[in-house]
C-alpha cells in the first residue's frame, strides 16, 4: 500500500483545521488515505472537502463490512441517520461476520434491547467456553 502523503498528525491536524484549506489538497490526501488503507482518516478529509459522493462510497462499504463506528462517522459526515430496520440489518450482518460488539451497538441504535440481551447472553457463553479451555480436566 502506498503511504499517506501527509508526514505527521501534526500536518494532519494543521489542514483539517484550516477554515480554508484547499478542496483540491484535501481530496488528494483522501485518496492517499485510502489506497494506504486508513478509511476512517480519508473519511476526515472527505468531510472536510465537502464530497458526498465519496462519503457515501464509504458508507456503503462500511454497511457490508458490518463496521457500525465507521458508519456511524460516515452518517456524521451525511448529516443523516438510518432507519430502525437499517439498524437491524446493520446488527444481523456484524453478527454474521463475528463483529458482536459492533452488532450489539447497532442493535442499541435500533432500540432492540431483546437482541442486544440476546447477544451478550452468547457472547458470555462463548467466553466461557473459551476459558473452559484454558482449564486443565480433572479425571477421576
Amino acid at each position: 500500500m502506498a503511504k499517506p502523503k501527509f508526514r505527521d498528525y501534526l500536518a494532519k491536524r494543521d489542514l483539517l483545521n484550516e477554515p480554508d484549506a484547499d478542496r483540491d489538497r484535501l481530496l488528494e490526501w483522501a485518496s492517499s488515505c485510502m489506497e494506504a488503507g486508513y478509511i476512517h482518516d480519508a473519511l476526515e478529509f472527505y468531510k472536510k472537502a465537502g464530497d458526498t459522493a465519496a462519503i457515501e462510497r464509504i458508507l456503503t462499504g462500511a454497511l457490508d463490512e458490518g463496521d457500525v463506528f465507521l458508519v456511524k462517522q460516515a452518517l456524521g459526515g451525511l448529516k443523516r441517520d438510518l432507519s430502525t430496520e437499517e439498524w437491524l440489518k446493520l446488527g444481523k450482518r456484524a453478527e454474521a461476520l463475528g463483529k458482536f460488539a459492533f452488532a450489539a451497538e447497532a442493535y442499541r441504535k435500533a432500540g432492540a434491547e431483546e437482541e442486544v440481551a440476546r447477544l451478550l447472553l452468547l457472547t458470555g457463553e462463548v467466553v466461557g467456553e473459551a476459558d473452559d479451555l484454558d482449564r486443565p480436566k480433572h479425571h477421576a
